[in-house]
């Protein structure tokens, strides 16, 4: 009898397991982070050209490899490069500490944390994600790769391009502006960062999304009708695609998808 229950478990583990794989592979690849190719999407208003290379996390190796190959020859062709990279220029160690837990205590990611566990914010859906059995296994069967350092923001400023990313302390300003001041409890406090933190209730996904998206999205629409340059190539997350348009519309109603 002990047996036949053992048996039983396994099976209902073997069968949970499986699912939680098949649910994995579908999600990465709604997402695109199964495609072997990347796509460009172009962005103009006639005086402006915008390449937009959207970006991923984990991927294939063959679409970093296409998308390396893209934006080579963009650059040949003379486009300037923005990467994505949310800055942080603030040196005092206290002040950083308080808006990194003024970031976990809206959004509920603990970028800290985020780095400690291998753990990243998904560029395609906007999700956190940390490393876990279920989909460490569909990494490896489908040999998905990191996002490889020649695709990241570099960390000084080149001649074919730089980071181009808000700071983290204008994220918190611009959110306390429209909400107020972020009142951090003892739980916020007591909780270090880096250690396991439940975000407490009442902020809802707009407010999640003002501060992760929007915010960043004006910004780097603000960066690319202010810049020099006429011919600019976005590596970005997928996921700004459609708030970075509205945002160049705001400015200039004639920025549109273009073939």
């Amino acid at each position: 009898m002990y047996t036949k229950k053992l048996n039983s478990v396994a099976l209902a583990l073997a069968i949970i397991l499986t699912l939680q794989s098949c649910i994995y592979r579908i999600a990465l690849k709604q997402a695109g982070i199964l495609d072997k190719e990347n796509s460009i999407i172009k962005i103009s208003n006639q005086q402006k050209e915008i390449c937009f290379l959207p970006m991923h996390h984990i991927g294939k190796k063959e679409f970093y490899d296409d998308t390396k190959r893209q934006l080579d020859s963009l650059i040949n062709l003379g486009y300037y490069v923005f990467f994505e990279g949310l800055n942080n220029k603030t040196i005092d160690e206290k002040i950083k500490d308080t808006l990194l837990r003024k970031m976990r205590s809206v959004t509920g990611v603990d970028l800290v944390n985020l780095v400690k566990k291998g753990g990243y914010i998904d560029s395609a859906t906007g999700l956190t994600i940390f490393p876990n059995k279920g989909l460490n296994k569909i990494i490896k069967k489908e040999n998905l790769v990191s996002q490889p350092s020649n695709l990241k923001k570099p960390k000084i400023e080149m001649a074919t391009g730089m980071g181009v990313d808000e700071d983290l302390s204008n994220l918190i300003k611009g959110f306390e502006a429209k909400y107020g001041i972020i009142q951090l409890t003892d739980k916020d406090w007591n909780t270090n960062l880096g250690e396991p933190f439940k975000i407490k209730n009442g902020n809802s996904k707009s407010k999640k999304e003002y501060i992760k998206q929007y915010l960043r999205n004006k910004y780097l629409a603000q960066q690319i009708v202010s810049s020099t340059h006429n011919k600019i190539v976005l590596v970005y997350g997928k996921n700004h695609k459609k708030g970075l348009l509205e945002e160049l519309q705001k400015i200039d109603a004639t920025y549109n998808i273009v073939q």
